[in-house]
């Protein structure tokens, strides 16, 4: 990720990543610009000024194809289905994705993590592991 970071300075193609709010917070740190884009266009990605976007308010939920609503394409916990429920009401009302914005109750290190608020950790990658969303993203590098 820190290539991809450090290569997107001089890259004609906008490089996003899947699942990784970890990069936006590089290209922060970095203070990491395009030669070939504003940078509007990093304001693009799902998660940018933003930690992992499952759910959020301004972020994104996953509908599937049999109308199956899940926080992210990473993070399969079913919410409800919109031939059932309308989605609006889905997205509100939803204990589980109540719990995933409440970021103070991460646990491990992305809970104790000096970035809580700005990454947050990928909440699907943490949840595969030990089927629990709010635990510590085990993809992450940065002490």
């Amino acid at each position: 990720m820190e290539w991809l970071a450090e290569a997107r300075r001089d890259s004609s193609i906008v490089i996003r990543t899947t699942a990784c709010p970890i990069y936006t917070l590089i290209l922060k740190k970095g203070d990491i610009k395009t030669k070939h884009f504003s940078s509007d266009v990093l304001k693009r990605i799902p998660y940018y000024d933003k930690e992992c976007a499952a759910g959020m308010p301004n972020g994104y939920i996953t509908i599937l194809l049999n109308g199956g609503i899940i926080p992210c394409m990473l993070l399969q916990i079913k919410l409800g289905n919109i031939r059932e429920r309308n989605i609006v009401d889905i997205r509100e009302d939803s204990p589980i994705l109540a719990r995933l914005r409440a970021r103070e109750q991460l646990k491990g290190e992305c809970g104790r993590h000096r970035f809580r608020d700005v990454c947050a950790g990928c909440r699907g990658r943490a949840y595969e592991p030990v089927r629990d969303m709010l635990s510590a993203d085990p993809g992450c590098w940065i002490p």
